[in-house]
């Protein structure tokens, strides 16, 4: 009888245990996916709807501003984004501006070139800068 009396206390303690874990984590499961954002393909999803960048990615830029944070990483994405279009328009027109009558002057040709490769290094930390950026809004967006 003894037994059984604490068989059934420690299952209503288990029970009940299990059950403000589950609501616990219901209720940040739904603030996770009610705050947080994720990149698609030219757009930002949050709360279910897919929002477009906007002109610059004003729109992902207003979005992130709620964490200084990202907001920083977010800025110093853009930089490296801008610096690495740059090269990629310079070594553009380098390369276009080689062929000469009578054949490609050289030197503006590998210019170009090596000016595109430069570009590479940029646009690669510039995404994971972006990427960077939205971890931390997500990371503020759940301890908010």
């Amino acid at each position: 009888m003894k037994n059984i009396f604490f068989l059934i206390l420690f299952c209503s303690i288990a029970f009940s245990i299990q059950a403000q874990n589950s609501i616990y984590t219901d209720t940040l499961a739904r603030k996770y996916d009610r705050n947080t954002i994720y990149l698609k393909n030219g757009s930002f999803e949050k709360d279910g709807q897919a929002m477009p960048y906007g002109l610059f990615k004003i729109n992902l830029r207003k979005e992130l501003s709620a964490s200084p944070m990202a907001t920083h990483e977010y800025k110093r994405s853009r930089t490296n984004f801008w610096v690495g279009m740059g090269c990629s328009l310079a070594s553009t027109v380098l390369i276009f501006s080689s062929p000469q009558q009578g054949g490609i002057k050289k030197e503006l040709f590998y210019s170009g070139i090596g000016i595109s490769l430069l570009s590479i290094p940029f646009t690669i930390n510039a995404q994971n800068q972006l990427n960077r950026s939205i971890w931390l809004y997500n990371r503020d967006a759940i301890v908010r």
